[in-house]
């Protein structure tokens, strides 16, 4: 299946490869990356701290508004916005670790 005619393989770098109906929010290799879609829709990722020795998330807001899953929908593809990833160099061990945080999948 390819997503937004890219390869899995380039969606996976993005930092969000699919994981079920969602997807996993990793840390992306790029600093940024826009992706436009055939309809107009445009999704964009920043990921400020990207580097190799810093490959944990620290935070994640999705159209300026903080998330703590560690997941988004597939819709967030389709429909476009704005992903801001804080990355570092240590885990932070409270962001997405709450139960309600797991995707619904897995709840």
């Amino acid at each position: 299946m390819h997503l937004l005619g890219l390869t899995r393989h380039l969606i996976a770098r993005t930092g969000l490869p699919p994981v079920r109906l969602h997807l996993a929010a990793r840390s992306p290799l790029f600093p940024q990356i826009t992706v436009v879609r055939s309809n107009g829709a445009t999704l964009t990722i920043n990921a400020v701290g990207a580097a190799p020795g810093r490959p944990y998330v620290q935070s994640l807001t999705v159209d300026g508004q903080p998330s703590s899953r560690p997941w988004l929908p597939e819709s967030v593809l389709t429909r476009g916005g704005r992903l801001d990833f804080t990355l570092g160099a240590s885990p932070n061990t409270s962001w997405g670790a709450a139960p309600a945080d797991a995707p619904p999948s897995f709840r």
